[in-house]
């Protein structure tokens, strides 16, 4: 079966080439840097023009993938009787959380991860040690600051899968929502 997503490295590779980046990778020898195919003088072609030229192929951006994401797991949450209290709520330079939501007196503090496929693992999995140590530090704070007693904290995580189409837009395919998914 073929990558569904071949295309989108596809053209990211053809971008990095035409921009002059040399870690493009080519068909020639292992180990050369991909040949300079422009001519004197003249600039790179720019994201639009390659996309002209192949429509579709140029992958979209992490950011706007994960926003892509994060609006669906807000609908989610809304769908499911939640109100989302605030979106990528930033603590300094500590870090930041995707979503903060209330259901009755929980305070659901929520890592949104998307992905394509399981290839590399769930997308739950990529909440590593580290980062639930940020959302936990910015739960506490957040917690801290609104002085309410019967408030407590829940931590979860959501996994949007995406498919994508042949015009090489993500669409969201599915949702899963991960109470619990960590203790503080």
């Amino acid at each position: 079966m073929p990558d569904p997503q071949a295309h989108v490295f596809e053209g990211h590779h053809r971008l990095m080439a035409a921009q002059g980046d040399k870690r493009a990778p080519d068909k020639g020898e292992p180990g050369k840097s991909a040949p300079d195919k422009g001519e004197p003088g003249k600039r790179a072609p720019d994201i639009a023009t390659l996309e002209k030229a192949a429509p579709g192929k140029c992958a979209p951006n992490k950011r706007a993938v994960g926003k892509i994401g994060e609006d669906a797991a807000a609908k989610h949450m809304e769908s499911m009787g939640y109100s989302v209290l605030r979106r990528n709520y930033r603590l300094g330079r500590i870090g930041e959380v995707d979503i903060v939501a209330q259901l009755g007196s929980t305070i659901c503090f929520v890592e949104v991860k998307s992905r394509s496929s399981d290839r590399f693992g769930a997308p739950a999995e990529a909440v590593n040690w580290e980062k639930r140590q940020t959302i936990q530090a910015i739960a506490g704070y957040y917690l801290a600051t609104r002085r309410d007693p019967r408030a407590h904290a829940r931590f979860d995580v959501i996994e949007v899968y995406l498919a994508y189409g042949e015009d090489g837009e993500p669409t969201v395919r599915s949702v899963n929502h991960i109470e619990n998914a960590f203790q503080a």
